[in-house]
């Protein structure tokens, strides 16, 4: 209490889960944190700014830290379609992402999604579609679909 004057304690612990996992570096998207604290993600992300500035966070943060990039985005993809154990996807993953000529106009979220997709697509090892790849990370179909083709080797 008192954290942030104002804020719905749920909409305070959703920032600042989103600030610790941000920092650990395995982030963790708005929507997810918002099904569990029932919070929009407007309202966390607003929390989660103020934590930021309303707090001594704002002179020991340095502000890039709180960019994700879109490689710690890949456990947490993983994780969502069941390939967590599979490293060498992962690490396949993880140099398609450093080998493409990204200019941030996509999420990073979108981005490594569309990365696994890219990977598998032509796959038979894999099963899986933009579709349930999608529904997994909280995805349309269209950013899967207009996404991938960068990835394509």
């Amino acid at each position: 209490a008192g954290i942030v004057p104002g804020a719905a304690h749920e909409s305070t612990v959703g920032g600042a889960i989103r600030l610790a996992t941000i920092e650990a570096g395995v982030p963790v998207p708005l929507d997810d944190i918002a099904a569990v604290t029932g919070e929009s993600t407007s309202s966390i992300r607003q929390k989660f700014h103020r934590l930021i500035q309303e707090t001594d966070l704002v002179d020991t943060v340095d502000p890039s830290d709180l960019v994700v990039d879109p490689p710690e985005y890949i456990p947490y993809v993983a994780t969502k379609l069941g390939y967590v154990d599979n490293k060498g996807l992962c690490d396949d993953v993880h140099s398609l992402l450093k080998e493409a000529e990204l200019n941030g106009s996509s999420s990073p979220l979108s981005q490594v999604a569309a990365c696994f997709y890219a990977l598998i697509k032509n796959d038979p090892e894999y099963s899986i579609t933009q579709e349930e790849i999608a529904r997994a990370v909280g995805l349309s179909e269209a950013t899967i679909r207009n996404n991938y083709p960068k990835f394509m080797r």
